[in-house]
């Protein structure tokens, strides 16, 4: 993470949680900017996130679509 930080920052500033207005970036970003000095849960909850950010990323890039929520 420490060496891909400017990409994982982009990744989670353009994810759909992000653009559609689900999740507040700021914290994740702060997060990731001080990422030598964080303790290990906020590093597990920023590693889940940018997962869930490259999930959806490659489902958008595929064309594959999600269903709306209910």
């Amino acid at each position: 993470m420490v060496h891909h930080q400017h990409e994982l920052a982009q990744l989670i500033a353009t994810s759909a949680l992000v653009t559609d207005g689900l999740l507040d970036p700021v914290p994740a970003l702060d997060t990731l900017a001080g990422i030598g000095g964080h303790q290990a849960p906020a590093l597990y909850d920023l590693q889940r996130l940018v997962m869930a950010c490259q999930w959806l990323a490659a489902c958008q890039h595929t064309g594959a679509g999600l269903e709306p929520a209910c």
